[in-house]
């Protein structure tokens, strides 16, 4: 008698698990979306797109108010004295106090020109291989690279650029990434800028 009680309750577990399993499968939480929604969205997204001068202005003042980025966009002979501490990027517990010698790597003042009125972000991942874009990144106030990995640009991408970055990952393998080698990475920055100066 309980062996058959027992096999009821597992027939009845079971069927409600499919019974669940067909519910999700039917009507899931999450689906992709199909392709006709996908452009339906696009295009009501497009049509619907105006320019927010109110939200640019509030978002700008709050900008100011927190940080004051005409000021500090760049680290100026201006706005970080002999002795002001300079912490790194994302690393919280790292810093670098400015000396002498990079002092002199400081320029005077900001170097942009504000406000901008047309930004380019370049990247070098091969992307923009012969589109020929380089006639309208060229049309900028400010372009904004990625470090390239090899001095081969194509020319239908431009050359020009205002500010370069290096990536993370890319930093870290060429000048390590141990604790000890901090010193040694911010060494080999100052010794890049000095060679481009000259």
């Amino acid at each position: 008698m309980l062996v058959r009680c027992y096999r009821a309750k597992l027939s009845v577990w079971a069927a409600l698990c499919v019974l669940v399993l067909c519910w999700f499968y039917i009507y899931p939480v999450y689906r992709l979306p199909r392709d006709k929604e996908i452009v339906e969205e696009v295009l009501r997204q497009g049509e619907v797109w105006q320019k927010n001068q109110t939200g640019i202005d509030l978002y700008r003042k709050l900008l100011t108010d927190c940080c004051d980025p005409r000021r500090m966009f760049a680290v100026t002979k201006e706005n970080s004295p002999m002795g002001k501490v300079l912490w790194y990027d994302g690393e919280f517990y790292h810093s670098h106090t400015v000396n002498n010698e990079t002092f002199s790597l400081f320029v005077q003042d900001n170097p942009l020109q504000l406000p901008l009125k047309k930004c380019a972000v370049v990247g070098n991942g091969g992307i923009l291989r012969h589109s020929k874009c380089g006639r309208h990144i060229d049309q900028a106030d400010f372009i904004m690279r990625r470090a390239q990995e090899s001095s081969q640009t194509p020319s239908a991408i431009s050359d020009n650029e205002s500010w370069s970055t290096v990536a993370e990952r890319e930093r870290d393998r060429k000048m390590g990434h141990r604790e000890g080698k901090r010193e040694k990475r911010l060494q080999g920055v100052i010794k890049q800028k000095r060679n481009r100066l000259q």
